[in-house]
């Protein structure tokens, strides 16, 4: 929810079924930029935030992340998890900073011919419904001067996009 004023009403309803209550209730303050190309309803309603190739296992949240958003590990049989100690250079400039403790971990396929493949069901799905799918890359392993990162972007089994090649950061 975006708020429109410096402050927020939260109403509690009773439906007939018990008292209602609050056991916790946490606000953060995000920067204007992290989700300003999804607000143009000043809806958003989250699907799910992951971290492929989690070495942990564990839920990463505050205070691991700053503004307290949950990354739920995700690793799959057919991927390998790899990790870096390596500092990540987070873009400041974007709005919407990823925890270092995600960026650091990463997933590959086991097969380094096969894709690495996201299924998310949408089948059921209201088809007025929106999806805005953030994705965020960083380089692990140090490459030689002769390799580079590329891949190909797909939805529903056709090409999208690509072949993408994430530009470095200094």
């Amino acid at each position: 929810m975006v708020a429109s004023l410096d402050y927020i009403s939260v109403c509690l309803v009773n439906t007939g079924k018990a008292t209602p209550f609050i056991s916790a209730l946490e606000l953060r303050m995000l920067d204007n930029l992290t989700y300003q190309a999804a607000t143009e309803s000043q809806s958003l309603q989250l699907y799910t935030r992951l971290d492929p190739g989690s070495t942990s296992g564990k839920r990463i949240r505050y205070p691991d992340n700053d503004y307290d958003r949950i990354w739920s590990p995700w690793v799959e049989n057919f991927w390998t998890p790899i990790n870096t100690s390596f500092s990540i250079n987070l873009r400041k400039d974007v709005g919407y900073q990823p925890a270092l403790a995600v960026m650091n971990t990463a997933a590959m396929p086991t097969n380094t011919s096969a894709n690495l493949s996201f299924y998310f069901p949408t089948s059921n799905a209201d088809p007025r419904l929106q999806y805005h799918v953030f994705l965020h890359f960083a380089e692990l392993e140090q490459l030689r001067n002769n390799q580079s990162t590329e891949f190909n972007f797909s939805l529903d089994g056709e090409y999208a996009l690509g072949p993408f090649s994430p530009t470095k950061e200094i």
